[in-house]
């Protein structure tokens, strides 16, 4: 087999196998995100956990949840009933957020969906890529039977 047949078979093999251990620790990522959530929302409001803050703002915003499970959760950490603003996709008048105007999904199966989602376009890229190094294998083992066939032929000449 040629060396650079060789390398693609090794590199496919790598990619299933680092493949199969991604799908094998999913649930541990999700168990490990759900820790961190619970984690960092109790340290909301405490001084010196601002980036607890800004991670959590950000968090809702861009993925449009809110709390872990939802916004009950933030009755544990706001002593005043009032949510974080980016948990609302509209603010009051005076800026401040309330479960009527906050999302009601939470962040964690928010995340789950989102992580889900991207396993699945993950596992298609890397099943076509698979089939591109599968069919460059297939041409490069051609190519050498080829040209093997070709100096037989030379050589009888």
């Amino acid at each position: 087999m040629a060396p650079l047949s060789l390398l693609l078979v090794l590199i496919l093999i790598g990619e299933f196998v680092l493949g199969g251990i991604v799908y094998h620790i999913r649930s541990e990522v999700e168990q490990h995100a759900l820790q961190q959530m619970e984690y960092t929302i109790n340290g909301y409001n405490q001084t010196g956990h601002e980036t607890f803050r800004q991670s959590w703002n950000v968090l809702q915003s861009n993925i449009e949840c809110c709390g872990i499970s939802g916004p009950k959760d933030w009755k544990s950490v706001s002593r005043s009933g009032k949510l974080p603003a980016s948990c609302c996709y509209a603010l009051q008048i005076d800026e401040s957020c309330t479960e009527i105007n906050s999302y009601t999904n939470g962040c964690y199966d928010e995340f789950k969906n989102s992580l889900q989602h991207n396993n699945r376009i993950i596992f298609w890229s890397a099943l076509g890529f698979a089939l591109i190094q599968i069919s460059a294998v297939i041409l490069a083992f051609y190519t050498k039977c080829t040209v093997a066939n070709e100096l037989n032929e030379y050589e009888k000449i």
